[in-house]
């Protein structure tokens, strides 16, 4: 007896409904990010964002950059880009609102073995949309960080499947960028290379010549280092101590939605992504499979990463939940694995 049944095709009514769903809440996110970004007015630690970038000359700028507690990658990015699109509110934002819709694209695009495009879209859906309407979308470094992150967890996970000195120095040049948009990143880098030689040993080390990319980066932070110990001497005053309560809300503020009100539009694009990779040609229900040890440990050095900055948030300068940022890609990754699970 011949088995007449079909698998879905494109036209039918629930991919095309899937579809539909997911590209108009994606729209309206976009949409939504450009309106706050069109309208809100540069606040407090923008205007110090205006005011580096808009030095009269690169001794000045650079002395600007020196005297901030950040990372200079953002400010020489800013200057460049404000040379060519001026200096309005909206369009120091711009370099944010791209990167927040790059990050979410990455995961599409940069396969890693083990991971079906179901959780790929699921992973991307998270990263774009988690965090509402209004974060990361003003004229500062968190926006590009979150982009920079997304492709350097992509990174660590293709070399955790398959060491090679080509995907080491991928892996280390995005993280030296990543450090140099915020140090904190600083914590993700060193906690994936210890999961590294821990998982893959005299694999990982040949890699070792990929290291080197960090000598910029170790330079400028020891030229930094007078004017960052000042800043973490005065941490106290706006960073609450970091106790048991303070790290649960720091762990809510990685993985959770910062706007009670997204938590439909979040809904809508994941029921709409797992009807598309579910009735998508070819798609079988075991696609998923189980994780293997590559993306576990991809996920579980977010987990590492976190612990470290909770130590240094207990006897260091303290944390504000910004500082997060750059686990988000790894934790989130973490999140789609234990769903699938």
């Amino acid at each position: 007896m011949t088995d007449q049944r079909q698998a879905p095709t494109w036209s039918s009514r629930p991919m095309v409904l899937a579809a539909v769903a997911l590209g108009l809440a994606a729209l309206l996110l976009g949409a939504a990010r450009l309106a706050f970004a069109m309208t809100e007015p540069l606040w407090f630690d923008e205007a110090f964002t205006l005011s580096i970038v808009s030095r009269p000359d690169g001794a000045s700028f650079w002395r600007q950059v020196y005297l901030d507690s950040n990372g200079p990658a953002f400010y020489l990015i800013e200057r460049l880009w404000s040379g060519l699109a001026g200096r309005s509110d909206l369009a120091l934002r711009i370099p944010t609102l791209l990167a927040v819709w790059a990050a979410g694209a990455l995961p599409l695009f940069v396969p890693l073995k083990g991971l079906s495009r179901t959780a790929r879209m699921t992973w991307a859906v998270l990263i774009f949309a988690w965090w509402g309407v209004g974060y990361f979308l003003d004229a500062r470094c968190y926006g590009l960080l979150l982009a920079v992150a997304t492709g350097q967890c992509l990174a660590f996970g293709r070399v955790m499947e398959a060491p090679s000195l080509r995907r080491a120095l991928i892996w280390m040049t995005l993280g030296a960028l990543g450090v140099l948009l915020h140090y904190y990143m600083l914590f993700v880098v060193l906690a994936q290379g210890l999961i590294y030689l821990g998982r893959h040993r005299w694999a990982a080390v040949r890699t070792w010549p990929a290291v080197l990319v960090f000598a910029p980066v170790a330079t400028w932070m020891l030229r930094h280092a007078p004017r960052l110990a000042d800043y973490s001497r005065l941490a106290s005053v706006w960073h609450p101590p970091v106790d048991a309560r303070r790290a649960l809300d720091l762990t809510a503020f990685v993985i959770g939605p910062s706007q009670p009100l997204m938590l439909a539009v979040v809904a809508v694009i994941l029921i709409a992504g797992l009807l598309v990779g579910r009735l998508r040609p070819g798609a079988s229900p075991d696609e998923d499979g189980t994780p293997v040890a590559a993306l576990t440990l991809t996920a579980a050095a977010g987990v590492a990463a976190f612990a470290l900055m909770l130590v240094f948030g207990v006897f260091g300068s303290g944390l504000s939940p910004r500082y997060m940022i750059p686990l988000a890609p790894s934790l989130l990754l973490g999140v789609v694995l234990i769903a699938r699970a």
